[in-house]
C-alpha cells in the first residue's frame, strides 16, 4: 500500500504492508489521518459478508452504512486538547516484524519499519511538538517584568526555541 502525504510522516517512506480492517474518519479537527485506504476500497455497516450485497444494500438506502476511499482511514492519529496522543490502528500486523522483513513485489525492502518508527516518534512526543526553552515578559517600553501585570497593560513577550 503506497503511503499517502501525511504530515506526521517522511515524504520518502516506501509502500507498507497493511492487514486489517479500515475506519471511518470523522470530521474532527483533532483527528490526523496517518494512513488511508486506498481510493478502490469500501467498507459497509452490514452483517452479510458479500461485498456486492452490502453496496447494493447501502445504496437501496442512499448510501447510509457506506464508506469508501478517502473516507476510510488505517491508522489514524487523535491528539487531545491536552496534547496528549492516541493512534488507531486497524491491524496490528502493520507493526509486525513479518511486515516489516517481508519484501514489496519489486524485490525491494517495504516501508513498515520506518513506518512504525515514525508513527511511534509522534505519539511519544519525540516530533512534532513544540517545545519552548524559556520565555520572557514586559510593559511595552518597560524592560523588567512586573510583579503584576493589569487588564489594560500592554506587554511584550519572547519565546525561546530549544536550538
Amino acid at each position: 500500500m503506497h503511503v499517502t502525504k501525511s504530515p506526521l510522516l517522511s515524504s520518502d517512506i516506501p509502500p507498507v504492508w497493511f492487514s486489517g480492517v479500515p475506519h471511518a474518519l470523522g470530521n474532527s479537527p483533532y483527528l490526523v489521518p496517518i494512513l488511508r485506504a486506498p481510493s478502490e476500497s469500501f467498507a459497509a455497516d452490514s452483517e452479510d459478508d458479500s461485498g456486492a450485497d452490502a453496496v447494493f444494500d447501502a445504496s437501496q438506502k442512499a448510501g447510509e452504512g457506506l464508506w469508501a476511499g478517502s473516507q476510510l482511514g488505517l491508522v489514524t492519529g487523535f491528539q487531545t486538547l491536552k496534547n496528549s496522543r492516541v493512534v488507531f490502528a486497524g491491524g496490528v500486523d502493520l507493526f509486525s516484524d513479518e511486515y516489516a522483513d517481508k519484501l514489496l513485489p519489486d524485490g525491494k525492502a517495504s516501508g513498515n519499519e520506518l513506518f512504525a518508527k515514525e508513527v511511534a516518534a509522534w505519539a511519544f512526543q519525540e516530533t512534532l511538538a513544540l517545545r519552548i526553552d524559556d520565555t520572557t515578559h514586559h510593559r511595552v517600553n518597560e524592560l523588567a517584568p512586573p510583579e503584576m501585570y493589569t487588564i489594560n497593560d500592554e506587554i511584550v513577550s519572547f519565546c525561546f526555541l530549544p536550538s
